[in-house]
């Protein structure tokens, strides 16, 4: 009646679940942070599309700070995340996404 086993690569991840994802980023070396975001956005996608795209202010990290960085779906009508991170000691938390 029921399957052994159930493929559950088939779901889909929602939106909110991608935010929840990156919201729960705490202290992330900088070299990790951008692959860190990007399994976040695990089994989501757009319109079929699911190569992420980030804005360029990722590259360019610094102690002491606290930046809003972009990062979204490389697809023209997808959502664009801003990603609220604060950089302390080489490592990053998110503070917030909208």
């Amino acid at each position: 009646m029921f399957e052994d086993s159930l493929d559950l690569t088939k779901f889909r991840t929602t939106l909110k679940k991608v935010i929840e994802n990156i919201e729960s980023l705490e202290d992330i070396h900088l070299d990790g942070l951008k692959d860190e975001v990007e399994a976040a956005f695990e089994n989501y996608n757009y319109d079929g599309e699911d190569s992420i795209k980030f804005c360029e202010k990722w590259e360019s990290l610094e102690n002491g700070k606290t930046y809003e960085l972009c990062v979204g779906i490389d697809h023209e009508d997808a959502y664009e995340l801003t990603v609220h991170v604060k950089v302390d000691n080489d490592k990053a938390t998110v503070t917030n996404v909208l």
